[in-house]
């Protein structure tokens, strides 16, 4: 999910990429990264609905430790 966060993105992007989960399943996944201070939502209107999600700078310093382990998972287990 944090890897998709690169940037700001609408509930229902996020849905559509990580696919056939639940949306309910997501909006407590998203709730427990914003609780973290991994993720900041963002309330855009009420009427249509309309939230985005983005990562905050904690967020942010964790996808590089995230890109630095997939770069020593492809060098060690090919």
């Amino acid at each position: 999910m944090i890897y998709y966060l690169r940037e700001r993105k609408r509930f229902c992007e996020l849905q559509e990429i990580v696919g056939g989960v639940n949306p309910t399943t997501l909006t407590q996944r998203l709730k427990v990264l914003e609780q973290a201070g991994i993720i900041q939502r963002y309330a855009i209107s009420n009427a249509p609905r309309h939230v985005e999600y983005d990562l905050t700078e904690k967020g942010r310093d964790l996808l590089s430790v995230l890109y630095a382990l997939g770069e020593w998972v492809r060098r060690w287990y090919p």
